[in-house]
């Protein structure tokens, strides 16, 4: 997933998405922010949809991988692609 794409993904998470389907911008009750802080040092943490789309954001300028996190794995043992 490219950059864009993934910060596309993450920014419509914010939202609920029955809101977005009829145009309206509505909190997403459903969304789910996790700091990583104590696994990868400051900056990363865990976010969520709550339904179809997560990931793990860093703000330290370093990649999950980078960090310790192997994203790849997590994909892979939840039945999904790395």
């Amino acid at each position: 997933m490219s950059d864009c794409a993934f910060q596309h993904a993450y920014e419509v998470s914010l939202f609920d998405p029955i809101g977005l389907d009829s145009g309206e911008l509505r909190p997403n009750a459903r969304s789910v922010r996790l700091a990583l802080d104590a696994l990868t040092g400051p900056g990363s943490f865990l976010w969520s949809d709550g339904a179809d789309a997560a990931g793990v954001m860093t703000t330290n300028g370093k990649a999950p991988e980078d960090c310790g996190l192997n994203v790849g794995e997590w994909r892979r043992g939840m039945g999904g692609v790395a």
